[in-house]
């Protein structure tokens, strides 16, 4: 189980006396000086809940705990950015007990899910970059855009991109993705991407169109002047008919002359040089066949 230290806390907006409100509260629990653990992570959802009757009516759930509570990418139990800490924010000027008095936004920012009040999806995003790496914000990102819950063009706003409080990382991350843009399909198609990116290689337009005698299919993702695509298998099994499906479309799309590399969630996590180098010996290969000139890698 997780251990905070004071410091840690501070980044998630839990100044000293929030952290004192909540160990009084029963939602941290002291493990020695100086060092706090959620008091039950399983029950993550009830704490939340707990949390915001107790800071007020007009609380609201925010931080990683906000991206927890929509289900985002990287933030629910087991992804690295699910702490399990309370996060709750309170209208400037207002005194709660369990809130940090930092929030600052409109009516039409707040949801509710499963009787919690929560930053909708835009603004949720656009404070995670207080306290989390871009690489993770995108992969929130991308599950929000798929999902629905927010749109592109939210998310290109300045209202959003432009606040002072994790708004420069937002608009970090939207620069990496093309305008109109899909989302990816998956979390671990977000992270081949982040994976090619990070290896200097060419990032590939996604769900990329293929004819093949006469059908058109979808690859993940495309080289479109080399002939590569790839294809992402993510933690879920589909089950044999979408196994029989997937083989078929990558059999057409090879017999009409692309290259069809297939990665693993576990390859994109695990082993990321390999893919990088797997990807870049795909690449070189369309090159010697003549399908492409030579990139600087």
């Amino acid at each position: 189980m997780r251990v905070f230290t004071a410091r840690e806390l501070a980044t998630y907006g839990l100044t000293p006396s929030v952290v004192a409100a909540q160990v009084g509260a029963g939602l941290l629990v002291p493990t020695s000086p100086g060092r706090w653990r959620c008091a039950d992570p399983e029950g993550w959802r009830s704490a939340f809940a707990r949390a915001v009757s107790a800071a007020g009516p007009r609380a609201v759930v925010v931080g990683r705990s906000a991206a927890a509570v929509h289900g985002l990418d990287g933030f629910v139990p087991g992804d690295e950015g699910f702490t399990g800490l309370v996060e709750v924010a309170v209208p400037r000027g207002r005194h709660a007990r369990l809130g940090v008095q930092r929030l600052d936004a409109r009516a039409h920012d707040v949801v509710e899910i499963d009787g919690v009040r929560v930053l909708a999806a835009a603004s949720a995003l656009a404070g995670l970059g207080r306290s989390t790496r871009a690489d993770l914000v995108e992969r929130a990102m991308e599950s929000a855009l798929r999902r629905r819950l927010t749109t592109e063009q939210a998310l290109r706003s300045p209202a959003l991109t432009h606040r002072r409080r994790g708004g420069a990382v937002l608009r970090e991350v939207m620069a990496r993705r093309p305008v109109g843009a899909p989302p990816t399909g998956s979390d671990a198609e977000t992270r081949f991407l982040q994976v090619v990116r990070a290896g200097g290689l060419p990032v590939p337009d996604r769900q990329v169109e293929i004819v093949a005698n006469g059908t058109a299919f979808h690859a993940d993702f495309g080289w479109r002047d080399h002939g590569v695509a790839t294809e992402v298998d993510s933690r879920r099994w589909h089950g044999a008919t979408a196994a029989e499906r997937d083989a078929r479309r990558q059999n057409e799309i090879t017999v009409c002359g692309w290259m069809v590399i297939r990665v693993t969630w576990h390859d994109v996590v695990f082993t990321p040089d390999w893919v990088v180098d797997l990807v870049a010996r795909a690449l070189e290969a369309a090159v010697l066949r003549g399908r492409q000139r030579p990139w600087a890698r």
